[in-house]
């Protein structure tokens, strides 16, 4: 197969991880590299850069004539790349902004190391059927490592990640948060390492369904809902089959959907049944449901979800230490979001205040380095501010 056939070119470093090719892909002497339908992986990233390909091309069509260097054109992810920062992304960044640039950068890279591994643990989980869980422990201590040192810009930069359907980075995202709530209650080192575990490989197995049926927003068919329903018992059931996994961290994986007064699923188990740590996953994994849906699904305003949740502990749904677990660790109103003071100031909150997490510290939108700890100031929250640029809307009546 010559070069000219060539009509699209990828940058290697943009494919997307946790996602399948659509197509086979080439490098540019038309080798064939990574086949139709192949999981990218960080490992399969890593290896084409380390052999110099650094580019990918697809044959949907001929692009030249025999011996012309082919006729390309950018590949989606190689446009979003090259792209100016979206509204959105820059939103992001005047969030983060308030934290050391240092600690912004560690944090930014253990997030995409942590994406890597859970990749090659998929891959490896696709081909056999089976995982070490002991790959994903180093990633486990390195994220307490890095909350220990610092907690809020890391629980900051897990909370401003922007929708997408990589559940790849969906799994860190949800380790990174339930181990910041486990060492914010002062957990023993073990239960939060089961935390990190369990939330880490708790949707795995939905890999099996489309990228477009992976979140409980999704329309699905019969067979996908079925399998969505069932995908704790799968979670809970490749957990079990590693015997260097405990016995609670295959146990709390299966509760992430519950329900303390047995409105959950997928075994409609209530509070007696529940595991604490269990508990502790419901609650972080409602607040990132409602918060870092895919595109298809709105935003609800964080002081929205967490007003949910709240209202879902006075009904019996969540567990009160678990709720205030995470309030000290997000806060009343969250970190990186925005909310409106009483002197009608915008402020983003960017550091939590322990237990009295209704007053936090924040920083003024306006008013360049002006910071407020609202536990000493006479300021309050009066309402939160909707982010248009992150597609948030406030909660439906109907469902808070």
């Amino acid at each position: 197969m010559s070069k000219a056939e060539f009509t699209e070119m990828i940058q290697t470093a943009d494919l997307e991880l946790g996602q399948k090719t659509e197509t086979d892909l080439y490098d540019s002497a038309g080798e064939l590299m990574i086949t139709q339908g192949s999981l990218i992986t960080g490992l399969l990233i890593e290896k084409l850069m380390r052999n110099g390909v650094e580019q990918l091309y697809t044959t949907p069509g001929r692009g030249g004539k025999d011996g012309d260097a082919p006729t390309t054109q950018p590949s989606a992810d190689t446009a979003k790349a090259t792209a100016p920062a979206s509204p959105a992304q820059k939103q992001a960044d005047a969030a983060m902004s308030a934290y050391d640039e240092i600690k912004r950068e560690r944090t930014a890279k253990l997030f995409f190391e942590n994406a890597a591994i859970v990749d090659d643990l998929l891959q490896q989980y696709a081909e056999t059927g089976r995982v070490d869980l002991r790959t994903v422990d180093p990633a486990i201590e390195n994220i307490a490592d890095e909350v220990t040192d610092e907690s809020d810009p890391v629980v900051a930069h897990t909370l401003l990640r922007q929708s997408d359907l990589d559940l790849t980075r969906r799994c860190v995202q949800f380790s990174t948060l339930a181990i910041g709530v486990g060492l914010r209650m002062n957990l023993a080192h073990k239960d939060v390492m089961d935390l990190g575990r369990a939330a880490m490989a708790h949707d795995w197995t939905l890999f099996e369904l489309p990228p477009n049926q992976r979140f409980p927003h999704q329309s699905r068919d019969e067979a996908g809902e079925a399998i969505y329903r069932q995908h704790p018992l799968q979670s809970e059931q490749m957990m079990a089959a590693d015997p260097r996994c405990s016995s609670t961290a295959s146990m709390i994986v299966g509760q992430v959907h519950e329900r303390l007064d047995g409105t959950g699923f997928p075994r409609r188990l209530k509070s007696e049944s529940i595991h604490p740590l269990g508990r502790i996953l419901t609650v972080v994994d409602t607040y990132l449901t409602l918060t870092s849906p895919p595109p298809s699904a709105p935003r609800i305003v964080p002081c929205d979800a967490v007003a949910y949740i709240v209202n879902g502990m006075s009904s019996g749904k969540f567990a009160p230490i678990a709720v205030s677990g995470l309030l000290e660790t997000i806060s009343l109103y969250p970190l990186g979001s925005m909310v409106e003071l009483s002197d009608a100031s915008r402020v983003r909150p960017i550091h939590t205040n322990g237990s009295d997490y209704g007053y936090p510290i924040v920083q003024d939108i306006d008013e360049a380095g002006r910071q407020i700890n609202l536990k000493e100031s006479e300021l309050f929250v009066t309402r939160p501010l909707v982010v248009q640029e992150f597609g948030e809307i406030r909660m439906p009546e109907s469902v808070a």
